[in-house]
């Protein structure tokens, strides 16, 4: 797992926020389990109202 962009600061932070959300369902083609990949938008508001994405 990797965060692809948004402040360094905060990358450990996204990761760990990605992993404590539990198991994800594996990518399934013609019945089988399957690699694959997904972006996972995080958007962190803090306190003074600026927004940050992050992709994962």
């Amino acid at each position: 797992m990797d965060a692809v962009s948004g402040p360094a600061e905060l990358k450990d932070e996204a990761i760990r926020v990605i992993k404590k959300s539990g198991k994800w369902t594996p990518a399934v083609q013609n019945g089988r389990q399957v690699k694959s990949y997904k972006k996972q938008p995080i958007v962190f508001k803090p306190r003074n109202e600026l927004i940050i994405v992050f992709d994962l």
